[in-house]
């Protein structure tokens, strides 16, 4: 495989759209890839950024999803309200 080619990857397509999966399942399966991924692909692993990235969106996914109103507004309270 061409080296940096897995990041790449990860760049282009996972991390812009990973966060826009809907599904409970879904959101829960696409988590458990990202600390897969995380943890068994040593490319990943060795970087830093990456790895940081992927294992926050990894968690982020297992928290319910932001819906947003009709104003574009989060419906989701802030923790001050």
């Amino acid at each position: 495989m061409q080296p940096g080619l897995f990041q790449t990857i990860l760049e282009t397509f996972w991390f812009p759209n990973v966060l826009t999966i809907r599904g409970e399942i879904e959101r829960k399966m696409a988590s458990i890839a990202a600390v897969k991924i995380c943890t068994e692909i040593p490319a990943v692993a060795a970087n830093g950024s990456v790895f940081s990235k992927l294992l926050a969106q990894g968690v982020d996914l297992l928290l319910p999803p932001e819906e947003e109103g009709e104003n574009g507004a989060s419906n989701i309270g802030s923790p001050l309200d």
